[in-house]
């Protein structure tokens, strides 16, 4: 009796043991199943988080790469659709140039340093029709003539106001020729400084000028001609109203092109 209670002690015990064994055999599978689905989880954040990081370094990139681009030719902003840049066309403002020849007649060239009767100024006509200056006033300072009846300037074309018969061979056949009835323009140019205003019937001031030591047109004019030298606009008929549009010349050039 005792001893078949002592071999199914035994027994129970083996039972036990293997229980025990599968138990912890199952219990170590456990932890080992728990432990791979941690380390793919942790892996799987590792992942994301490396995908994260990737996405933030492309997108900055891009971000910095599509901030401003510039052109050799033009510069403007532009922008970025699914990194395929477009730029604005738009072109930068180039800054207008003054202009150089004027709407109406212009005072091209004035001889002041011959004597009285020997002075003589030039007109030209930059525009694309003809003028008539036929009842204009031409004005020495203060001092005035009427111009003449005489035929409309050509488009292009130049007049010579003279007061003496001495200076018309001198003039070309192509440009009119405007005698006054006085033998000097307004009461005569002066050597050292004057100044020349041009008036229509209208009395509207179309072309003023002023040179040497009159400051009434220009604050500070032109040098006033040494003798036998013209004051000429270069280039030709320039006429920004400033005093840089006229130099001396010792080459007169009345009646036809100053350049």
């Amino acid at each position: 009796m005792k001893k078949d209670f002592f071999c199914h002690s035994e027994r129970s015990r083996g039972i036990s043991y293997h229980l025990l064994l599968k138990l912890h055999s199952g219990i170590r599978s456990l932890h080992a199943l728990r432990l791979v689905r941690m380390t793919k989880y942790f892996i799987s954040k590792i992942h994301l988080y490396h995908y994260i990081i990737l996405i933030f370094i492309y997108t900055t990139t891009l971000t910095v790469a599509s901030y401003q681009v510039t052109h050799s030719y033009f510069s403007d902003s532009a922008s970025s659709t699914q990194n395929a840049f477009t730029a604005a066309a738009v072109f930068p403002t180039s800054t207008p140039t003054p202009t150089t020849t004027s709407s109406n007649i212009v005072i091209n060239e004035v001889n002041s340093s011959a004597s009285s009767s020997a002075e003589w100024v030039e007109l030209y006509n930059p525009t694309s029709s003809d003028i008539n200056v036929s009842g204009w006033t031409i004005l020495d300072n203060y001092f005035s003539d009427i111009l003449p009846t005489v035929s409309p300037i050509p488009s292009g074309g130049y007049a010579v106001i003279i007061t003496d018969n001495s200076v018309v061979n001198a003039i070309p056949i192509s440009a009119i020729t405007i005698k006054l009835n006085g033998n000097a323009i307004g009461n005569g140019l002066a050597n050292d400084g004057d100044s020349l205003t041009l008036l229509d019937t209208s009395s509207t001031k179309i072309d003023e000028m002023s040179y040497g030591n009159n400051i009434s047109v220009f604050l500070i004019p032109p040098s006033n001609p040494n003798i036998n030298q013209t004051l000429i606009r270069f280039p030709n008929g320039a006429d920004t109203n400033t005093a840089n549009d006229w130099i001396s010349t010792s080459s007169a050039t009345l009646g036809i092109n100053n350049n």
